[in-house]
């Protein structure tokens, strides 16, 4: 279906030029074409041609053949010289040369067409109207095709920032993917009503707990069996209460499909609807167990370390009270040694604790 102009539309502007070196052919010819809606230009030698086709684009050239200086035909031949001016369309009028050397010399020189003087108005003005319909046409197709050609380098454009957005989204999101599959973290949504706790979990649950999603997904109870049995009910309360505070916090231990047991925190929120009704709940479950481990561990050796502290500190009480009992003795026999009296009787030699009787 052809599509109507648009209102504002108007046809492409055509120029008409027409050269002799006899003012009154000009007049006679610019008053045969006046009504054909073209702009008439007007020169009087081939150099003024030359100049005016230097300025402007011109749909046809109506060109006297015999002119003083630069004739008719070494004008239509400077201008195919010109790649710009070498398709526009000439016609050739004269009075003089009629014979078939001169017609045949006009063809060559790039003639369309070869009018005799005086010329017939009403043939005039049908050959040149054909040639302004002919260029409004062309004129017409190739604004048509520019702006075809616009479209469709528009339309590239955008679908080459699409692919391009297309492209950054996939990359983006792959990257995502792999942090998430690197990360301790599992990602799950779960319906508010009790037994069928999961519809969703992230595809690393797999590779943390040795379970692929949709065990958990089609067995409900399945993760509630793993649960370590001193943090079912707790859990369980938890979980119940959060259609009432709206976000649960829970932190437990469940046991893996290999038999090792994971620590996890699990960190709920409540999804509610435009009305406000619980919808369903949107969690993050995060194993924790190498922060507990090294928790313990810290715990470990800070006690191991207070003991050592404590157990360092008797041993230097103990040794500080040896030394003075030792010193005390030493003193005594060397009293003992000094009096006659008491030499006599047995003695007895201190030694440090450690040694062996003499």
């Amino acid at each position: 279906m052809t599509r109507d102009p648009k209102p504002d539309a108007r046809p492409p502007d055509v120029n008409i030029l027409i050269v002799d070196d006899d003012s009154r052919n000009l007049f006679a010819v610019r008053e045969t074409l006046e009504d054909l809606g073209a702009a008439l230009v007007l020169a009087k030698s081939g150099e003024e041609a030359l100049k005016h086709l230097l300025r402007q684009d011109f749909a046809l050239i109506l060109l006297d053949v015999h002119m003083p200086g630069m004739d008719g035909y070494e004008t239509a031949e400077m201008i195919r010289k010109r790649e710009k001016c070498r398709h526009i369309p000439i016609i050739f009028l004269t009075a003089i040369n009629k014979d078939e050397m001169h017609i045949f010399r006009g063809y060559s020189a790039g003639a369309v067409d070869y009018m005799f003087k005086p010329v017939d108005p009403q043939v005039l003005r049908c050959k040149v109207s054909v040639f302004v319909e002919l260029f409004r046409k062309t004129e017409e197709i190739r604004q048509q095709a520019e702006a075809r050609q616009r479209l469709l380098d528009e339309n590239y454009r955008v679908r080459m920032e699409k692919l391009q957005a297309e492209q950054a989204l996939r990359r983006s999101e792959e990257r995502q993917a792999l942090i998430l599959r690197q990360l301790p973290i599992v990602l799950y949504t779960a319906a508010v009503e009790p037994g069928q706790p999961f519809r969703f979990l992230s595809g690393n649950v797999e590779t943390l707990f040795g379970f692929p999603a949709a065990r958990f997904i089609e067995d409900p109870g399945l993760w509630e069996e793993r649960l370590h049995p001193d943090d079912r009910p707790r859990l369980q309360q938890q979980m119940a209460a959060i259609l009432t505070t709206g976000v649960s916090t829970a932190e437990y231990r469940l046991r893996c499909a290999d038999g090792t047991e994971r620590h996890l925190l699990d960190q709920a929120v409540v999804v509610r609807d435009e009305a406000g009704v619980p919808r369903e709940v949107f969690g993050t479950i995060l194993d924790v167990t190498e922060t507990r481990t090294a928790q313990q561990q810290l715990a470990h050796a800070q006690k191991m370390e207070m003991v050592g502290q404590l157990t360092g500190g008797i041993a230097h009480d103990f040794n500080n009270m040896l030394m003075v009992v030792i010193g005390s003795l030493e003193r005594l026999e060397r009293s003992l040694q000094d009096d006659p009296a008491a030499a006599r009787r047995p003695t007895w030699r201190c030694r440090p604790p450690c040694a062996a009787p003499t």
